[in-house]
């Protein structure tokens, strides 16, 4: 039995993308006989910690006390209004965090990293690692990671859940020039000083060989994938044709914009009038949405836990995907995607990425729309509506064979396995 210490910004039971593929790693290493124990921040509050299971043989070291409630908290889906001063505070901490972020290499949260490491060696000391996985963002964390492994004289894999200094969501053109050294400066130094560097999206992984190309021996490609328990259950859907139904339900895993969710709604009633349709979001209710009418009904579900949405993509009829346009400008690869590609539904993703967009030319059973127009929408809706089911799950079978946990999280282990067996006897003895 090896011990596995992740480092992660997040982690489970936190609902958000950021904590799901730490998570299921976590799960995966544990059923393969590892100790695994995982040192995250505390962004959950005592009431989600108290009623979320146990992750059973995992030890969550969370740093910090747990998040006060708010009333957003309390009542995700009910508005999303926000009073004056709340607005006011948020628009102050976003002018303070772009102001620091300009300062900081190679971004804000370095200075929590730095409050946290004497926090995080004291526990990495008890534990005695024999090996270190850090999933990043935010990248600092790489900054942690690498004291730790340094200290703790292990390997260290360092993963990189997005893209950074080619992405503009993280490294802005407007960025200072010495930052922008100073940040590439510190990437080169993880791929220099890690034993192992995985990447979940594509377009890094390729981008990465090519511009850091001394390092491309330790670089793995090391997508999202599909959740087991969806891949097993999957299949178990009826046959009949989705045009013959006479009520249709749309999930959609982030909440639509105002705009798209009216035109949504006007191509489905305009093509199919005599049909109901139900829309289902995660997520708060958008300040302004078409009123329900006799066949049309909105369900905003608030934030939701990773296996209640794994639950309502299973339960839907068509899948809607939705980027608002900062995402959209972004490199990273949907995570939703995984879910819904495996899903055997047909999926309508508006506004890709770029990574969406390559990626999907592989899938033909996703439409995708750009800002689409009413007429845009109402043709991705018949092609939903008349897909064959038995295509369907043809793709679904074979989305599902390339990209499955399991087999994902099992090449992992061997990797860190093959890792932990080149450093016996190279480095000095922990003490």
């Amino acid at each position: 039995m090896n011990r596995i210490l992740l480092l992660s910004n997040t982690f489970y039971p936190d609902p958000t993308v950021a904590a799901i593929r730490v998570t299921e790693w976590a799960k995966h290493l544990r059923d393969e006989g590892e100790q695994v124990t995982v040192i995250c921040r505390q962004y959950l509050t005592q009431h989600q910690l108290d009623s979320a299971e146990d992750l059973e043989d995992v030890n969550i070291i969370r740093l910090g006390a747990p998040r006060a409630a708010t009333n957003a908290d309390r009542n995700a889906s009910v508005s999303s209004s926000r009073s004056a001063s709340q607005k006011v505070n948020r628009a102050a901490r976003e002018i303070a965090t772009a102001l620091m972020n300009g300062i900081s290499v190679p971004d804000v949260a370095i200075w929590r990293q730095r409050r946290l490491l004497t926090k995080a060696l004291s526990v990495a000391e008890s534990v005695s690692p024999d090996i270190l996985l850090v999933s990043s963002p935010p990248h600092s964390i790489h900054w942690l990671g690498g004291r730790i492994a340094g200290a703790m004289k292990v390997p260290w894999v360092a993963d990189f859940r997005d893209p950074f200094t080619i992405d503009k969501r993280f490294s802005s053109s407007k960025s200072n020039f010495a930052k922008r050294c100073l940040t590439n400066r510190f990437e080169n130094s993880v791929y220099e000083r890690a034993s192992l560097v995985t990447h979940a999206i594509p377009i890094h992984f390729r981008w990465a060989r090519r511009n850091r190309s001394e390092w491309a021996h330790k670089m793995r490609l090391m997508t999202n994938g599909v959740p087991d328990e969806m891949a097993e259950i999957i299949h178990a859907t009826g046959q009949t044709p989705l045009i013959e139904q006479p009520h249709i339900q749309i999930f959609s895993s982030s909440t639509i914009e105002p705009e798209t969710l009216i035109n949504l709604a006007k191509a489905f009633g305009e093509t199919f009038p005599d049909k109901r349709l139900s829309v289902r979001f995660c997520g708060n209710v958008p300040s302004s949405i078409p009123g329900d009418t006799d066949k049309l009904k909105f369900r905003f579900l608030g934030r939701i836990s990773h296996q209640e949405a794994v639950a309502e993509t299973i339960a839907a009829d068509v899948l809607f995907s939705h980027l608002p346009d900062r995402h959209a400008a972004g490199m990273g690869l949907s995570s939703k995607l995984f879910e819904y590609l495996a899903s055997a539904r047909p999926v309508i993703h508006v506004n890709p990425t770029r990574s969406d967009r390559l990626f999907l030319k592989r899938w033909p059973h996703a439409s995708v729309l750009d800002s689409p127009s009413v007429s845009e929408l109402k043709r991705a809706l018949c092609e939903a509506m008349y897909a064959s089911r038995s295509f369907l799950q043809d793709e679904s079978s074979r989305f599902i064979s390339v990209y499955q946990r399991k087999s994902q999280c099992r090449q992992l282990h061997a990797w860190m396995k093959g890792l932990i067996r080149k450093s016996d006897g190279a480095l000095e003895p922990k003490r």
